[in-house]
């Protein structure tokens, strides 16, 4: 059950945490009829790539903002072996 309940929730934990970087971020997590039904988990994977799709905005963003910055100073980007391994480890 547990295992179930963090691979609904953790990529929607994942998206907050990355929005509290520029703003509070409330998440609240409410027992309804329907989770646990195949209804209730097709809700929260609408939710979750609706809000996936919006992030990808915000990821190009600020990868852009690096690339400049960078560039500005003088420096390399190299790329984050550790965000690779979160990314795969879902």
């Amino acid at each position: 059950m547990y295992k179930t309940v963090w691979a609904k929730y953790l990529p929607i934990i994942r998206i907050v945490l990355k929005r509290a970087l520029t703003a509070e971020q409330i998440l609240a997590l409410n027992k309804s009829e329907e989770s646990g039904t195949e209804e209730g988990a097709a809700k929260a994977n609408s939710i979750v790539e609706k809000i996936s799709k919006e992030e990808e905005g915000y990821d190009k963003d600020f990868h852009n903002a690096q690339e400049e910055f960078a560039r500005k100073n003088k420096m390399k980007l190299i790329e984050n072996t550790v965000q690779k391994e979160l990314k795969n480890s879902n």
